[in-house]
């Protein structure tokens, strides 16, 4: 603290402008050419400064700082509308927090019943470059790179043999990024109950890409003679969600097959699909091995 007020007289004796102005050096973010104000600013000495364009303002502004300017605040010169220019009390140079500032323009909407923790948090720059970047919503990298960050588990099994398509390509495919009225912020319904009694609606997440009618059809993969299978496990009292079965990041066994089925927090069963030539069967499973196929 004591280093802290004595750069700020020492700033104050060196800066005619700062005799007047040295409430700023009160402020433990500053700028680094307070002290020079000319570079910034012409010598007025009656404080007649000429009115500046937002395009002037951005011009002089990336002299010094070599920053994207595709998001449209400082595209457009806007710098100060989220930075002051002199000092602060927050980092870097901000005038609100982070999410006062971005809720400015991006209006929250309800709040969700499963917020993402960064957005909670008010954390938007853990996933968002403030100045804009060459990635989708202004993402600081690719989508799935910039979701992994955080959850590494799923990137280990976007690495697996047998990854699922979308969340290679988007994760937003499935979960909303900020949150949402669904567990594991989904989009949309899909069960997470071991055993369930059907209905299309508890697996409306799935069913926007896998139809039902192909699910349960005849020309199903997963059917023995005549028999869907898909329909033995899923459309009865107590059926299986599809999460029991499969794992929808990536797995090392095709059809996106979970190595362990897991009943309960303790007991996990062995999944293994053998096959030969068109048939396959499961076996361990949750049952003897009974084959399937054409």
């Amino acid at each position: 603290m004591i280093r802290l007020i004595l750069a700020g007289l020492l700033l104050q004796a060196t800066s005619p402008c700062l005799k007047c102005h040295g409430d700023l050096l009160k402020l433990p973010g500053r700028h680094a050419v307070l002290e020079d104000c000319a570079a910034c600013h012409e010598d007025q000495g009656d404080h007649t400064f000429p009115s500046w364009t937002l395009e002037a303002v951005r011009d002089l502004c990336l002299n010094c700082h070599d920053v994207s300017t595709r998001h449209p605040p400082p595209e457009k010169g806007a710098c100060t509308a989220c930075h002051d220019p002199h000092a602060s009390r927050l980092r870097p140079l901000l005038r609100q927090s982070v999410a006062e500032l971005c809720q400015k323009c991006h209006l929250p909407g309800p709040s969700p019943a499963f917020p993402h923790p960064p957005f909670k948090e008010g954390s938007c720059t853990d996933c968002h470059a403030p100045h804009g970047s060459s990635h989708k919503a202004h993402l600081v990298g690719p989508e799935p790179e910039t979701c992994t960050t955080c959850h590494d588990d799923i990137g280990r099994r976007l690495e697996s043999p047998h990854a699922h398509t979308p969340a290679q390509d988007e994760c937003t495919t499935c979960h909303a990024p900020h949150g949402s009225d669904f567990p594991r912020t989904l989009k949309s319904h899909l069960s997470t109950q071991f055993y369930e009694r059907y209905t299309p609606l508890q697996y409306f997440l799935c069913f926007q890409c896998h139809p039902a009618s192909d699910l349960f059809g005849p020309d199903s993969g997963f059917v023995r003679n005549s028999e869907n299978l898909h329909r033995v496990h899923v459309q009865r009292q107590r059926g299986h969600n599809c999460l029991v079965c499969h794992e929808p990041h990536g797995t090392d066994q095709p059809h996106l097959l979970r190595s362990w089925i897991r009943y309960g927090p303790l007991w996990a069963i062995p999944l293994r699909l053998q096959a030969q030539e068109k048939r396959k069967t499961c076996q361990p499973a949750c049952h003897q091995a009974e084959e399937y196929g054409r």
